[in-house]
């Protein structure tokens, strides 16, 4: 799975290709994502995208938009879906089925610099597409409060709040809880300029509805 995406999504030499085949390469990227998709466990594919993230960043921009544009971006088609099959319909439901839940997976992510460039290279992408952008901030609006969330949940932030003087519990749980929220505190501050950056531009951006949108999750 994970050798097929960067197959798939590899860079291309835009002298190279000129405009029927860069459809093409487009074409069996989203061939290519649907055979994968269909045939491939959960966990298998949950797995190869951490690592794509982790390690092949030139290839995880790309590949996590075209999971946006795949999953939202039919509504934007000029084309209905008269005629279309009860089968290809079935085989469209299980598809976004595997997209919703890989999608979901990138909300468990803890902040990287890499995640946050992917956003924004996402949100450049679908510039032209507001219902997929529109899609792509309520992913990451969520995935921001998912990040507070559980820091806060952390013993070590509980405990901060707490100013009861019955002492705590030291367990190695909680130690590696505390470690875990330091870890993730330095994380957010470390990236918190571009954490800005991406809510800003949800909050300003030019389709109201996605305004109004992103206003009514903070």
């Amino acid at each position: 799975f994970f050798d097929s995406l960067c197959w798939a999504f590899r860079p291309r030499v835009p002298p190279s290709w000129d405009g029927l085949d860069l459809d093409m390469a487009s074409f069996h990227q989203e061939s290519l994502l649907e055979t994968l998709l269909l045939a491939t466990p959960f966990s298998e594919s949950k797995n190869a995208i951490a690592t794509l993230l982790s390690t092949q960043q030139n290839l995880a921009g790309p590949f996590i938009t075209h999971l946006f544009q795949h999953r939202y971006g039919r509504s934007e088609a000029t084309d209905v879906l008269d005629g279309v099959d009860n089968k290809e319909l079935v085989q469209r439901r299980k598809i976004n089925e595997q997209l919703d839940n890989i999608l979901a997976q990138l909300k468990e992510l803890s902040v990287t610099e890499q995640l946050l460039q992917c956003y924004s290279e996402c949100l450049t992408a679908c510039q032209k597409q507001p219902v997929v952008r529109e899609h792509i901030y309520k992913h990451y609006f969520e995935w921001v409060r998912v990040i507070l969330v559980r820091r806060t949940d952390c013993p070590a932030v509980r405990r901060d709040g707490d100013t009861s003087s019955k002492p705590h519990k030291v367990t190695p749980f909680t130690v590696a809880a505390d470690v875990a929220a330091e870890e993730l505190t330095k994380s957010i501050k470390d990236h918190f300029p571009l954490m800005q950056s991406l809510l800003v531009k949800g909050l300003t951006d030019v389709w109201s509805v996605i305004r109004k949108a992103c206003s009514k999750m903070l």
